[in-house]
């Protein structure tokens, strides 16, 4: 059982709101910082890379929780 909610934590995305709020800052500085490569939450995708006119995002839990200090089994 635990395997499987690691594997879930793992896996699991988190909208660029609520890791903002998370995070204690406006979405548009997550975008901001994400497209700069100075929070390691996920990825920033750029439009020509994505087949979009707009960049995507993409957070992970876990890489959230590393970045606040949060254990992998501790919820939010």
């Amino acid at each position: 059982m635990k395997q499987k909610k690691e594997k879930e934590t793992m896996s699991e995305r988190v909208s660029v709101n609520e890791a903002a709020r998370i995070l204690g800052m406006s979405p548009t500085s997550v975008r901001f910082q994400m497209k700069k490569k100075t929070l390691p939450i996920g990825r920033a995708v750029p439009p020509e890379k994505n087949g979009s006119s707009r960049w995507a995002f993409y957070i992970y839990r876990r890489m959230l929780n590393q970045v606040i200090g949060k254990e992998e089994d501790e919820g939010i």
